[in-house]
């Protein structure tokens, strides 16, 4: 009788850590022996290890940690998944082995059986591809810190989901709290939407140090020097280019500003051409 009312607490005690870990997923980052350890022992709780798995799989997934996965895919078989988790993880399992032919191709066939349509199989491998970022996103939306918000719009601007970017940049407009890739991301989302007013507006407000250039600045620089392309201010290009002279390779430093006087050229033949036919 004791020995189950031991195992009742562990179990109480195994499920409030499993959410503290959903709620907080940052405690799990280089915490290896750990992870093992606890999500063995939430694999034997029965109304908990197929939530369990779905978060395991799914975490790695994000982490890119194939070896993992890899792993426990062998052991799918001890737990009772439904149809729909069954194609979810297959399909994981195939898309972090599509580099090995053999075991995607094999991999795939399994899911066939399941999945007849190939238009069904098509979509569910774009579904799949999208949501490996679900889990971080889901924390980072929650989170209260500010260099989360950052992170959020990084995935966001890769998802290439400028109406989420949005959001971000409206509902964090406090000046104080905004850093340089803060200011990044809000300056590519500018471009993507070709608000160019807003974007020269922050610019203009922007300011850099030639000898202390750190790797958001030099990336700052390069957004900067696109835009003014982007509106054939060569020159003004030109300007931001002279920041980096010493900051990037000596050949990518030529070709940018080859890429600018060949687009300056280019403009300026097509403006005399058009004057001349005037």
């Amino acid at each position: 009788m004791l020995f189950i009312w031991t195992l009742l607490g562990l179990n109480r005690k195994l499920k409030k850590l499993f959410q503290k870990i959903k709620d907080n997923i940052n405690i799990l980052k280089n915490e290896e022996k750990f992870i093992e350890y606890i999500f063995n022992k939430l694999f034997t709780i029965k109304d908990l290890k197929n939530q369990a798995l779905k978060f395991y799989i799914n975490y790695f997934f994000s982490m890119k940690d194939f070896k993992r996965l890899n792993k426990i895919y062998g052991k799918l078989n001890e737990f009772e998944l439904n149809s729909n988790d069954l194609k979810e993880y297959l399909m994981i399992y195939a898309i972090i082995n599509e580099n090995d032919s053999k075991k995607y191709k094999k991999i795939i066939n399994k899911l066939k059986k399941i999945i007849s349509d190939k238009r069904q199989l098509h979509n569910l491998y774009n579904e799949i591809k999208k949501q490996k970022n679900e889990i971080w996103k889901n924390y980072y939306m929650k989170s209260d810190n500010f260099e989360d918000k950052i992170k959020l719009l990084k995935i966001y601007y890769k998802e290439g989901n400028l109406d989420k970017m949005q959001e971000i940049i409206n509902n964090n407009n406090d000046k104080k709290l905004q850093s340089r890739e803060f200011l990044l991301y809000k300056l590519k989302y500018y471009y993507e939407m070709k608000k160019y007013y807003n974007f020269l507006i922050e610019v203009e407000n922007l300011s850099f140090n030639s000898l202390s250039l750190s790797d958001i600045d030099i990336e700052l620089i390069k957004n900067v020097i696109n835009f003014y392309i982007d509106l054939n201010l060569y020159n003004k290009a030109k300007y931001y280019l002279n920041y980096l002279k010493g900051y990037i390779k000596e050949d990518s430093f030529k070709k940018i500003r080859d890429y600018i006087n060949m687009n300056k050229y280019s403009y300026e033949t097509k403006k005399s051409g058009i004057s001349l036919l005037k």
